[in-house]
């Protein structure tokens, strides 16, 4: 029973349980920007931004029962949208005959306009038991606030050093009707919701380019960002709803080292670099906190290279 004197199912324990996910999709972007200067001393831009996204997951959750019977959920979820956003930045350096800068940078919130659907199977023994489609969901989203601070300083033609620090209150993110639909309370739950699991992220960046001749680069840089959650978040699901993927991540806080060589020629450029990123997570395959997490990692090391030309 629980307290309010109501008996509860309390589920069956699994012998063997196997969970799978994939995810696709792309976001792409379009800005178009003005700039100006006024007495090489303070530079203004501003800049508007169109975005275009589209993303897919796919899910599989398979359990093998104590009774020796299988059960497994399928779940795919897919969501389109545009948005819009504006950036204003500028730059200032105080001092006459002296390379030292100070930036300030404002990003507006992006309104997107998204239209969901959901697809939910449940199979019994290899048998489909039940099966359901969402109708398409058109609703609004508002990204937090993004305020940027920045310094640098070069040491003539030689070195260059740089520090920057981003903050957003992604508690601040909103959700809306696109229209009257009639989950206006609906989203005020889930604005509470996001209120309550949401973090303020902080990024931190700071690099160094070192040029001992004047056709070579040297260049190495660190990037910190904070955990987008709060401690304790967890993920709900409406009992009503066709969404049936109960796993969610804890990601931590993500520490990034990389290290660059460029390389200058006539007509061109060449430019390499490698990434080390290290991020650990707590990953939950139910909605309650009280289930010990696994501990996962995003670690990644990656290679770049851009080969450019000069006309």
């Amino acid at each position: 029973k629980n307290k309010y004197g109501h008996y509860m199912y309390g589920g069956m324990p699994a012998s063997y349980g196997y969970h799978e996910k994939a995810e696709y999709g792309s976001n792409n972007q379009c800005d178009i920007n003005i700039s100006t200067n006024i007495n090489d001393k303070l530079f203004l831009g501003l800049s508007f931004g169109v975005y275009d996204l589209d993303y897919s997951r796919e899910s599989s959750y398979y359990e093998e029962g104590a009774d020796k019977n299988c059960y497994e959920i399928l779940s795919s979820y897919n969501t389109s949208g545009d948005g819009y956003d504006v950036k204003f930045g500028a730059i200032l350096r105080p001092i006459d005959d002296n390379p030292f800068r100070i930036g300030l940078a404002v990003h507006t919130p992006t309104y997107y306009r998204f239209t969901d659907s959901n697809r939910g199977e449940i199979y019994f023994n290899d048998n489909a038991m039940a099966y359901v489609n969402s109708e398409d969901f058109e609703y609004r989203y508002r990204t937090p606030w993004k305020f940027n601070a920045s310094l640098g300083y070069t040491f003539g033609k030689i070195a260059a050093v740089g520090a920057e620090y981003e903050v957003s209150d992604l508690s601040t993110a909103k959700y809306s009707d696109f229209e009257d639909y009639g989950g206006s309370q609906y989203f005020k739950g889930i604005n509470r919701f996001t209120k309550d699991m949401l973090a303020t992220q902080h990024t931190i960046r700071v690099g160094a380019e070192v040029k001992p001749t004047d056709d070579i680069s040297l260049r190495a840089g660190y990037n910190f960002v904070s955990s987008p959650f709060k401690s304790g978040s967890y993920r709900t699901i409406n009992y009503d709803g066709v969404y049936t993927e109960t796993d969610y991540t804890n990601w931590k806080a993500i520490n990034r080292l990389t290290f660059g060589l460029g390389y200058k020629f006539k007509g061109g450029y060449f430019d390499l670099a490698y990434q080390l990123q290290l991020q650990k997570g707590d990953f939950y395959a139910f909605d309650d906190v009280d289930i010990k997490p696994t501990k996962i990692n995003n670690n990644r090391s990656q290679v770049m290279a851009t080969l450019g030309f000069r006309f």
